[in-house]
């Protein structure tokens, strides 16, 4: 099994979603519950299979410590994070 950290930032390697990018919120057996802050937001995580994801080496320390301490991460954070991860690869 993959070593997935909740904040960390995954791409989709699978499914009508490929290619995008997502921050890990939780874990639900053998998937992993992603958002993006725009088409998935954190009260409906998308459910993916972990094998079915790519990890990066990209881990947000705020919305990492949010999400561990069960503090309020606004779905505007996460977007604006994921955004510049796309203007970076351009």
């Amino acid at each position: 099994m993959k070593d997935v950290t909740v904040g960390q930032v995954v791409r989709s390697i699978a499914g009508r979603d490929k290619g995008r990018f997502y921050v890990v919120m939780g874990f639900e057996g053998k998937r992993v519950l992603l958002v993006d802050g725009f088409n998935r937001k954190l009260e409906r995580p998308k459910k993916k299979n972990i094998l079915h994801i790519q990890l990066t080496n990209v881990v947000n320390p705020d919305i990492k410590d949010k999400l561990q301490k069960g503090d309020l991460v606004r779905d505007e954070e996460i977007y604006k994070f994921v955004k510049k991860l796309y203007e970076k690869e351009g």
